[in-house]
């Protein structure tokens, strides 16, 4: 897991899926971050998010590498009921 202390927003938090590839993303990260509901927090520094708020921001995160299967475990720790 990240250092949340490290003053990073959202949006760059997204765009570090993009760095181990050297291919087209599959998402653009507003389009990663809409999907999970964050849009509108993209400028806030990742340490102004709640836990679920968080754990979404890295889900964004693998959004854009394209992957066609997630493997999470525990997937909706953190989220509220709702989500």
């Amino acid at each position: 897991m990240l250092d949340l202390s490290i003053p990073l927003k959202v949006k760059e938090i997204v765009q570090m899926g993009y760095y181990p590839y050297d291919l087209s993303p599959q998402l653009d990260m507003e389009k990663s971050l809409e999907i999970v509901g964050l849009l509108d927090k993209k400028d806030l520094q990742i340490n102004q998010l709640s836990s679920g708020e968080v754990r979404k921001a890295f889900i964004a995160m693998t959004l854009v590498q394209g992957a066609g299967i997630l493997l999470l475990d525990e997937p909706l720790v953190n989220l509220d009921i709702k989500y």
